[in-house]
């Protein structure tokens, strides 16, 4: 197993249980748990340097490609030679962050929560958002990536059927409604090109690694656990889509989220004091965020042997 001598380096990590019980907390990613953020959201004074609620927080490059044809002279094109004018859908699969949990709100008392899919770094296609199927308009016209958003907990629009809370666990119900979906008549004629799809997943597995082990939570994270779901994902991608570029994107520390959230006032209390599950590791001590952050580092070149073990097999 790829992944099998994480389970033997776990107990060396220095993770701290934390006595989360889901008696005492609301279950994430649940309708009682939005609504709970909702309410907390809304009772904080909120710091912004712009008037516009769509602004962005960072500065960016720009990007200034202009549309290119690019002919190698290859006739029977294979997944080693594919050129951004070959990609004809853009797909994405995974939990919160590729279903766009969250990523923007209202100023209080009328925050809300929705998925932003349209500005998901992977498929989201709102105009002038920087996003991968935006980067492809310059060279092919793809189908695929959502524009708007969506209700949370929903389960997709257009090919991105990422969901939030979603676990290496839940993939395979993710690629079945790929597939689904792709059986229908909206997407004959891209059936046999090729197709982008990014796989991120992971985070909320590692965040379970520090919950109390009456939640089930850690069991989710097993390096056998983890490891045979996500092949089992790629293997359906490879066999029952095909013509498939896998971006299978490396899990990120999630203790950074902590971090992340030091001087906001609103932030500091959800993940501080609120007793809110949010990320059981980030939420706890220096000695958790130090342990999830070492077993992340451990996992990315796992992730990316498994890629390329997909792409030398992934045939048509």
């Amino acid at each position: 197993m790829v992944f099998a001598y994480l389970a033997a380096l776990l107990p060396f990590l220095p993770f701290k249980q934390t006595p989360i019980t889901t008696s005492s907390v609301l279950s994430p990613y649940t309708t009682e748990w939005i609504h709970a953020l909702e309410q907390l959201y809304n009772v904080f004074p909120h710091s912004s340097n712009s008037t516009k609620s769509d602004a962005c927080l960072f500065d960016i490059p720009q990007f200034n490609c202009t549309s290119f044809y690019w002919d190698d002279g290859i006739a029977k094109r294979d997944v080693r030679h594919l050129r951004p004018q070959d990609i004809k859908a853009v797909i994405s699969i995974g939990d919160s962050i590729s279903a766009g949990f969250g990523m923007q709100t209202a100023r209080p008392p009328f925050g809300t929560v929705w998925e932003y899919r349209g500005k998901v770094f992977s498929s989201g296609s709102d105009p002038d958002e920087y996003t991968i199927a935006n980067f492809l308009s310059s060279y092919t016209d793809t189908k695929g990536g959502p524009a708007g958003i969506t209700m949370p907990l929903a389960r997709g629009k257009g090919l991105n059927g990422a969901i939030s809370g979603g676990v290496v666990q839940t993939l395979d119900e993710e690629v079945t409604r790929l597939v689904h979906q792709l059986s229908h008549k909206e997407y004959t004629d891209i059936r046999d090109d090729w197709k982008l799809i990014t796989v991120l997943i992971g985070a909320n597995n590692l965040c379970g690694l520090c919950a109390a082990p009456s939640t089930g939570l850690p069991d989710q994270a097993t390096a056998d656990a983890f490891e045979h779901h996500l092949r089992l994902a790629l293997e359906r991608l490879r066999i029952e889509i095909g013509h498939t570029f896998v971006n299978l994107m490396a899990m990120f520390s999630v203790s950074v989220v902590y971090d992340a959230a030091r001087g906001e006032q609103y932030c500091e209390f959800l993940m501080d004091k609120s007793n809110m599950y949010i990320c059981p590791c980030a939420q706890g001590t220096d000695e958790d965020r130090r342990g999830i952050y070492l077993f992340a580092k451990c996992v990315k070149p796992l992730e990316r042997h498994s890629s390329n073990h997909f792409v030398l097999y992934s045939g048509r």
